[in-house]
């Protein structure tokens, strides 16, 4: 029983990581019907381009970056998965009737 507790413990303190550090697919979820910005994996690409100080990278985003992506990569590389089924069909969209 004691086991079982703390491993609950643990989950839920890995659970809680990103949203202490500020998930950037949440942050650039809002911005999906800017014109230009990027739509599928833009939390992973904002954080990538904030781990590797791509500053070109960063302007493409309206949205700030975590303060340490790379703990924030693979939480977002997993929610922006989620996601997939509605960035998909918002980036098709703009590619083939917004040019």
């Amino acid at each position: 029983m004691r086991q079982s507790s703390f491993v609950f413990f643990l989950l839920i303190n890995i659970a809680m990581v990103p949203g202490l550090n500020g998930c950037a697919t949440i942050r650039t979820v809002p911005n999906l019907a800017s014109y230009g910005s990027p739509k599928v994996y833009s939390g992973t690409r904002l954080d990538y381009n904030a781990a590797t100080e791509n500053r070109a990278g960063l302007a493409k985003f309206k949205a700030e970056p975590p303060r340490y992506p790379l703990i924030d990569i693979p939480f977002s590389a997993i929610l922006d998965t989620v996601l997939l089924l509605v960035t998909i069909p918002v980036a098709t969209y703009e590619l083939v009737f917004e040019q």
